[in-house]
């Protein structure tokens, strides 16, 4: 299982953003975190997704610590945030049985 993190917000608030970049706590050990990817998109602004892996069994601590993170850009102006999980085959399987 992963999650998969989807985040935007305007370029004018690219300042804001980063100034709390710095505030954000520490990735816990077991979170292994590819990315975040950024690029532009048209009417939208910044937008970065991320890819979070973990150990079967940590989903809540999994998205826990991503939402703490994620808490701290609160008070960007247009900041928003997406975060979905997603399945591995054998692991959505397992759950049709």
């Amino acid at each position: 299982m992963v999650i998969i993190t989807d985040v935007t917000y305007p370029f004018s608030s690219a300042p804001q953003a980063l100034e709390a970049l710095g505030k954000v706590p520490e990735i816990p050990d077991f979170l292994k975190i590819h990315g975040p990817y950024t690029t532009s998109e048209k009417g939208v602004g910044i937008r970065n997704i991320a890819v979070w892996e973990f150990p079967e069994g940590r989903f809540k601590d999994a998205a826990d610590a991503i939402t703490k993170r994620f808490l701290t850009f609160m008070m960007v102006p247009g900041y928003s945030w997406d975060m979905n999980p997603f399945y591995e085959e054998n692991e959505s399987t397992k759950l049709m049985e």
